[in-house]
């Protein structure tokens, strides 16, 4: 399966277009050990970098799936959005989403 976020791909042809795919992803952590990663000295907050980074490979695979299904071999013009927010005291929520468009394609001739 070819993931691209241009709206081509170099060499190949677009024979169908199967529609629009999207995941989502929401992941819960805590607000107080974010805050005490934050004021540590780095200035960063690593444990959360690496949760975002996992949601969005889990997003990714999950539109790859939801591609397949449709019949496609590729996906174009993938994006990427990430939300934030706290639904519940001290708790922090990020929820990834993950857009492309499901397409068929053969190599040029």
């Amino acid at each position: 399966m070819i993931v691209t976020t241009t709206p081509t791909i170099e060499g190949q042809e677009v024979q169908r277009y199967c529609g629009i795919v999207f995941a989502k992803v929401i992941w819960w952590g805590s607000i107080g050990q974010t805050l005490r990663e934050l004021f540590s000295r780095e200035k960063r907050i690593k444990r959360m970098e690496l949760e975002l980074q996992h949601a969005e490979e889990i997003a990714l695979h999950d539109l790859q799936q939801k591609a397949e299904a449709l019949g496609a071999n590729a996906v174009l013009g993938v994006t990427f959005r990430v939300e934030a927010g706290g639904a519940r005291p001290m708790a922090l929520a990020m929820m990834v989403t993950a857009t492309g468009t499901a397409v068929v394609v053969t190599p040029k001739s």
